[in-house]
């Protein structure tokens, strides 16, 4: 998440000294949070050669 939210930093500072963030970039950076949640959430999804040729994983 630590990456996922530097934008939202720099956006936060750079309003601070006067420079307006664009609608576009803050939509951007609404996706990238999301995306970053997503891989977070902590899913049971395995990976692996094996399991991408539909081996059994377990």
């Amino acid at each position: 998440m630590a990456v996922a939210s530097v934008f939202m930093f720099t956006a936060i500072f750079s309003a601070a000294f006067g420079k307006q963030s664009r609608r576009v970039e803050w939509l951007g950076a609404g996706i990238g949070m999301l995306g970053g949640l997503l891989l977070n959430l902590g899913g049971d999804l395995p990976s692996g050669c094996a399991c991408a040729e539909g081996a059994a994983c377990r």
